[in-house]
């Protein structure tokens, strides 16, 4: 694809605005109705995958449009058609006015967002999330680079490039080729096992999110994957309120409930999770504290194979420009399966497009910038 391209002769390319292992986003122009569109585009990996790598992510790829397809929510990001021009898979969506929250952190000099802001970001999610569960979807891929805000302040859900059904038991529903999938800063206990996973993953990885926004920083801020799994895995969060003592103790037990090492531990689905927000909201701030979570007894240390020599991935509040190259598991013959870094060309500041990440999970952060001359982009 390059730019000027007409797709299906209805879908004007008009610029690159993001590239990651697997996929390209362009900014287009429908010539049919007129409008600005974000168009995806399965890019075939360098790597020369075989047939079967290659049926896996085009695939992959049409399942991510039957599923955002089927999703009618201003929650979520809006599909408008998918198919195929000169052997390249594509998929239109709407473009979006705004940044992703990785990006809205870049642009307050990484600064936590206001107190107001996270309870309406949080309460925007659990809709979303309430609606898209109740479909029977789990994202597994929920961290600030796939929530966008956009002007007017809708907070809405991208990228379902690695969502499933929520359907059965069983290791499938949480792996690829038997690999989990995700991005190490916001994977879930049960998703780094590879063990079935269902809508209170996803509450999880909000959990992450919401830390991350309110303090500044991932609820497990280290550079080592290892570390990283190993905290979700075993280590009780800091409180957020030691890193931010004006954040509102209902707040605080909300962010950690969600970061619950057991699923039965975190609130039981979106909706209460909406209901507990807006209560909190209306009741201001106790001076209460959460306990500290409970650790799994005789747990330390114990992690899948899987998880020696995989990296981090960029996240938001990183320090250093991402680190370049797709990351995979060691051996697995399966590129892009944890989130890799995003590029786009390009620096700006300011109010800007942005789009879902494309196929493939990588980490858009670097990427949603504004329309022009810089690019604009969501595991």
């Amino acid at each position: 694809m390059r730019e000027s391209t007409l797709i299906q002769g209805r879908y004007r390319l008009l610029g690159l605005v993001g590239r990651g292992g697997m996929g390209q986003v362009w900014r287009a122009h429908d010539e049919s109705l007129d409008r600005e569109v974000a168009v995806k585009c399965l890019k075939p990996p360098g790597s020369r995958p075989g047939p079967r790598e290659t049926v896996a992510l085009r695939e992959r790829f049409r399942r991510e449009a039957r599923l955002a397809a089927s999703l009618q929510h201003r929650g979520v990001t809006v599909v408008h058609d998918f198919g195929e021009h000169d052997g390249v898979l594509y998929l239109v969506m709407e473009l979006l006015d705004g940044h992703d929250l990785s990006r809205l952190l870049e642009l307050g000099g990484r600064r936590p967002l206001p107190v107001p802001d996270l309870f309406d970001i949080a309460e925007q999610m659990a809709a979303a999330l309430a609606y898209t569960h109740g479909r029977g979807i789990v994202h597994r891929d929920l961290k600030p680079a796939n929530v966008v805000r956009t002007a007017d302040g809708t907070v809405k859900i991208c990228d379902f490039g690695i969502a499933r059904l929520d359907r059965g038991t069983g290791p499938a529903a949480g792996t690829a080729g038997g690999f989990p999938m995700g991005t190490p800063h916001y994977m879930s206990p049960e998703q780094i096992t590879g063990a079935h996973l269902d809508h209170r993953s996803d509450l999880y990885s909000l959990g992450c999110v919401l830390y991350e926004i309110a303090t500044g920083a991932p609820p497990f801020d280290l550079e080592d994957t290892w570390g990283v799994l190993v905290g979700h895995r075993e280590t009780a969060p800091r409180p957020p309120r030691e890193l931010r003592p004006d954040l509102p103790g209902d707040l605080e037990r909300i962010i950690l409930d969600l970061l619950a090492k057991e699923p039965d531990e975190r609130p039981g689905d979106a909706a209460e999770l909406g209901r507990r927000t807006a209560e909190a909201r209306r009741a201001g701030s106790p001076d209460g504290r959460r306990t500290p979570l409970r650790r799994p007894p005789g747990s330390a240390g114990r992690l899948p194979e899987w998880a020696y020599g995989v990296r981090t991935g960029a996240r938001a509040v990183a320090g250093r420009p991402p680190r370049s190259g797709p990351s995979a598991f060691p051996g697995a013959g399966y590129p892009g399966v944890l989130s890799g870094p995003w590029t786009g060309p390009g620096a700006g500041a300011g109010a800007g497009r942005s789009v879902p990440d494309a196929p493939g999970g990588e980490d858009p952060a670097a990427a949603r910038r504004p329309r022009s001359p810089a690019g604009a982009a969501p595991d």
